[in-house]
């Protein structure tokens, strides 16, 4: 397996060349203890631990450090499959599943997801042995009452836009970052900032984060050329300008909601036109669409068009029934045990996603019974979940066996002729809603109105509620109380979601739990100076990424170069340095096209479907196995355009932790797996791939050897190959040309250079 390059450029990158290639794979993040920390720890103290803990666990089995369950069978690092933990959360059976039935809901195909990568990567878990529940949040007590500490929790304060005071009051909002950050370090003794990068980290850096794409050749040594802070503000600027943009950004959207194009289940039925809300995700983010407009949209588009009296030919009312294929986009059982639970099930996922994409709260967790650590009643939960019980159901009513039809989930828009969006309808009438005694539809217990949180309705009321044509207007109330200016939670979370996209961890580790079970932020007047900027500028994504991008925190150099901030904080989670980050599956999908050439120019419509081994398709469940092969033409699309289907994905994705759409995800997995070095080493794409970039190496250099090393070195890498490395690449080149020919000895120099390091790492 590669490691994460070595900051000495040595001789031996290249070939380490064939070396690269046979370990061909992705290097797991420096990050097990932080997907740990932020994944693992909170569902094993949320769920777990109250049984597991302490001489008296149940069952032996003390699931609140490693020594309490490592010789158990309960978890076999490395092994999920041997491991009765994950069985045992998997089962259906009440009398096998975990936690049971009486203890609270069983956890989601997201939750479930993160035990299976956790104990894939070797099971880490850092805490200390001893039979000691942790020192983690304290249940709440019963029955539910918010205390003060509830209104003193740090998320539910108003946002302090104004930290800076004096002369700093008047700096460069940038500047003002660099402070902040600086504060913080402070409180850490040895951490100091480190120091600045090279222009070619910066340029690739960059290129990476707002593109996820490499940089021309051209491009790095022109910022080389000139690297002032105007010609970096420029650079950013340029790519932000650019869909390019739209199209990393809405990629991470799409993972935060749970997006794909098919129902899951049994037989992962086609959301019809489900594509046109991924293009307008796209859209959003390459056009700076202001964020409480995009959440107001997604959430209430319908309602809002109406309320503008826009009309039917408008392009603005077709842009916001498709933003609100956002509520379409929950999995679908078409034929469950019961129609009407499964439509809670439906509302529940929905809710869910707006808490974790929109608020940093698990609102979910107060389904059955009040949260165990937030102060969010169950009675919050369906006051929440009335304002959403206006839109028609996805499946229609049904008793019987077979599977049910669909209701109304499309709309026609205007502006683009008898096209047809996924989107929603609102009933004549919204239903009553009830708190359901365990979250059972049978069991309806006292009436709720729509509401928002109490814990947040003293300070923070939502609107009131005004019907606007035919509907209820209860979701627009909704989306106007989450993107209130003032509300403490909205501003905050994206802000968080951005700074982590460009440092590699958020502010706040835990970017979908702002509440007890989730990290507290490490530099809170940071993320508040940030949220304030994002409200300030109009709710401007871009002026945020340049912001962040113009401080020296960003710009500065990812190598540890000192040794005592290194020893202090060796994650970086003060971010006294940059992080090295591998690249995500996309990116490494779609870098190898660009690299090679052949990057489409596909920039709308329905999802692409490129060939499927062979092997994938006969071990697919043939009840619901749906690929339409899509003309050749199309293959070389940017991944954000591929299909996205829940039972079945393509493997080159797959194997490098690209989601399945099930649930949302806030922070994707990096792990490091023997199937990922063998798909570097064999796979056909892999391969094609490199035997493209040697034909565009031939053309561009000629036939001149040394050219061609140095145009195949700027291609992969924007640099020039070191002397070692050329001089490495030479003999390589020299023994495969006696085994098999010229062009099979550049097709394998290609290859090793894809799968090296720097092509898969960004520092």
């Amino acid at each position: 397996m590669p490691r994460a390059p070595s900051h000495r450029r040595s001789g031996a990158t290249a070939l380490a060349v064939g070396l690269a290639v046979a370990a061909g794979a992705v290097a797991g993040s420096a990050e097990p203890e932080a997907f740990f920390e932020s994944r693992i720890r909170p569902l094993l103290e949320r769920v777990c631990v109250e049984c597991h803990a302490g001489a008296d666990a149940a069952a032996g089995l003390r699931l609140t450090d490693r020594a309490g369950w490592e010789d158990s069978g309960a978890i076999v690092p490395g092994d999920p499959a041997a491991s009765r933990l994950l069985a045992r959360v998997r089962s259906t059976d009440p009398l096998e599943r975990m936690p049971p039935p009486d203890a609270g809901a069983p956890l989601s195909p997201a939750e479930i997801g993160d035990v299976e990568r956790w104990i894939t990567a070797g099971a880490v878990d850092p805490r200390a042995a001893g039979g000691d529940p942790p020192a983690g949040p304290a249940l709440r007590p019963r029955p539910f009452v918010i205390t003060a500490a509830d209104e003193d929790w740090w998320a539910f304060q108003p946002i302090e836009a104004q930290v800076l005071k004096g002369a700093e009051a008047v700096l460069p909002a940038e500047e003002k970052i660099d402070r902040l950050v600086a504060r913080g370090l402070e409180q850490v003794p040895g951490l100091a900032p480190s120091p600045p990068a090279t222009p070619r980290e910066l340029v690739r850096r960059a290129t990476f984060d707002l593109h996820g794409l490499p940089p021309t050749p051209e491009a790095v040594a022109a910022f080389a050329a000139d690297p002032s802070l105007a010609a970096w503000r420029r650079l950013v600027d340029d790519l932000l300008a650019s869909r390019r943009h739209g199209e990393r950004w809405g990629r991470y959207w799409l993972d935060w909601v749970r997006y794909a194009e098919t129902n899951g289940y049994e037989r992962d039925s086609d959301k019809p036109d489900a594509w046109r809300y991924r293009d307008y995700v796209i859209d959003a983010f390459a056009t700076d669409l202001p964020y409480d407009r995009f959440v107001v949209e997604q959430l209430a588009g319908d309602e809002w068009a109406d309320e503008a009296a826009l009309p039917a030919d408008d392009a603005r009312r077709d842009r916001a029934l498709v933003a609100t294929g956002f509520l379409r986009l929950h999995q679908w059982d078409d034929e469950p045990a019961s129609a009407l639970q499964a439509d809670f099930d439906d509302a529940d996922d929905v809710l869910g996603t707006i808490g974790s994409a929109f608020l940093g709260l698990t609102i979910s967790c107060a389904r059955c019974h009040d949260h165990k650590y937030d102060p969010l009643a169950q009675r919050d939960y369906y006051a929440l979940l009335a304002s959403l019980r206006g839109i028609e159901p996805y499946g229609k009513p049904h008793t019987g066996g077979g599977s049910r039809g669909r209701g109304r989930i499309q709309r026609p828009l205007g502006a683009a002729g008898g096209a047809l969006a996924l989107a929603v309808v609102e009933l004549p009438e919204p239903p009553e809603t009830f708190v359901l005694h365990r979250g059972d539809a049978g069991s309806p217990r006292e009436r709720v109105e729509p509401g928002v949180p109490a814990i947040l309705a003293g300070r923070w009321a939502a609107p009131p509620i005004r019907p606007i044509g035919t509907s209820s207007g209860r979701r627009l109330a909704l989306a106007r109380w989450i993107t209130s200016p003032a509300h403490p939670l909205t501003a905050r979370v994206i802000a968080n979601r951005v700074w982590q996209r460009h440092f590699g961890s958020g502010i706040v580790a835990t970017p979908d739990d702002f509440g007890r079970t989730g990290a507290p932020p490490v530099n809170q007047p940071l993320l508040d100076f940030l949220a304030g900027e994002l409200v300030a500028s109009g709710w401007s994504l871009h002026h945020l990424h340049r912001i962040i991008m113009a401080s020296r925190t960003y710009r500065m150099t990812s190598r540890a170069t000192i040794p005592a901030a290194q020893a202090a904080d060796p994650d970086g989670r003060h971010f006294w340095r940059q992080s090295l980050r591998r690249l995500d599956a996309e990116a490494i999908r779609d870098s190898f096209l660009a690299i090679a050439g052949h990057l489409g120019t596909k920039s709308s419509g329905p999802g692409v479907y490129p060939p499927l081994p062979d092997d994938v398709r006969a071990a697919a469940n043939q009840a619901s196995f749906r690929w339409p092969d899509s003309p050749a033409a199309d293959h070389d699309c940017r991944s954000v355009y591929l299909g996205v289907r829940r039972a079945v994905r393509l493997p080159l994705l797959e194997v490098l932790d690209a989601p399945a759409g099930s649930a949302p995800l806030a922070i994707r997995p990096t792990t490091t797996t023997a199937p990922q070095a063998l798909l570097f080493l064999d796979d056909p794409w892999v391969h094609a791939q490199a035997a493209r970039l040697r034909d565009r190496v031939v053309r561009e250099a000629g036939a001149d050897e040394g050219a061609r090393l140095g145009r195949l070195w700027s291609l992969v890498s924007q640099r020039s190959p070191t002397a070692d490395e050329a001089a490495a690449a030479h003999e390589f080149l020299a023994t495969r040309r006696a085994d098999g020919g010229d062009d099979a000895a550049w097709a394998a120099l290609c290859h090793a250079l894809l799968g090296s390091s720097e092509a898969i790492y960004v520092d």
